[in-house]
């Protein structure tokens, strides 16, 4: 059995579990999930996200080989350094040879490690097994606390950089995250919101609350259009916590996209959290 470990890090957890290469799919028995404190020395970083990638090992039964980790940037996903910054996590990882601490605490090889980045990640998952398998020209967002993308075109996976497109007064990621739906909503009500699953409680009851729903969709596929209309994807799909909303927002995306005569369309993620972690594994 072709067994590869898979490490998914977000901004406060690691996702780890082992995934049946020849047989595409995750072994559902062996995930482990832990919350990581970001904010904590790089030490303990380390140790707890070894921890979770030897528990999923431990359960089994088995001895390390390969590890892919899904890690979030900017780091140099090579030589497996760290060079977040500035972000609110990880700061003390800073200049790090992650590879080479995770090797040591791990007892392997550097060379059975490998990073990839969390958003490229995401879109080799659902290529290898999610909702992407079979297409040739997709796109893959990840929509949350910050806006991730990534593209396949012409059998070649490549890190998206739509975050930073300029937009309106900023850039794309200002107006398709969580933090625009906070910021809104405080500005529109002066009330604050903890995040987007709050805000999609109250949709039927708050019109607030639905015009930014249906401000966020139109956005999104402004943003969509702008991007991508030129590479002409078979299909865009969408991941993220802030999915756990689709039907809050998908329906003034289509709307927009309609109006604008595009044949663009919009897929939800079907692998959830494990996308990245699979997908890390995989390529």
């Amino acid at each position: 059995m072709n067994l590869v470990a898979g490490a998914d890090i977000g901004g406060s957890h690691i996702t780890a579990g082992l995934v049946e290469i020849d047989n595409r799919k995750l072994i559902d028995s062996s995930l482990v999930r832990k919350h990581i404190n970001p904010a904590t020395d790089s030490d303990t970083i380390i140790r707890e996200w070894c921890d979770a990638i030897l528990d999923c090992h431990k359960t089994a039964g088995m001895a390390i080989e390969k590890i892919g980790i899904a890690m979030p940037g900017p780091f140099d996903y090579t030589n497996g350094i760290s060079y977040i910054k500035g972000l609110h996590k990880y700061e003390s990882l800073y200049g790090l040879n992650v590879k080479s601490m995770m090797a040591e605490q791990l007892q392997v090889e550097t060379a059975q490690i490998s990073f990839k980045n969390d958003a490229q990640a995401f879109m080799a998952g659902e290529l290898f097994c999610g909702c992407a398998v079979g297409y040739n020209n997709v796109v893959g967002i990840t929509l949350g606390t910050g806006l991730g993308s990534a593209t396949y075109y012409n059998n070649e996976q490549k890190e998206g950089d739509l975050y930073c497109m300029p937009f309106r007064e900023g850039m794309a990621e200002d107006y398709i995250s969580s933090r625009w739906f906070v910021f809104e909503y405080e500005r529109l009500t002066g009330n604050t919101i903890k995040g987007v699953k709050e805000l999609a409680d109250r949709m039927h009851a708050d019109p607030h609350a639905a015009r930014l729903f249906e401000a966020f969709g139109a956005t999104l596929a402004e943003v969509l259009l702008l991007r991508y209309q030129r590479q002409n994807p078979e299909i865009i799909f969408i991941g993220g916590n802030i999915v756990n909303a689709w039907d809050c927002f998908i329906p003034s995306a289509v709307k927009y996209l309609n109006e604008h005569n595009s044949g663009i369309k919009l897929t939800k993620a079907i692998l959830g959290e494990t996308a990245a972690l699979i997908g890390a594994c995989c390529g």
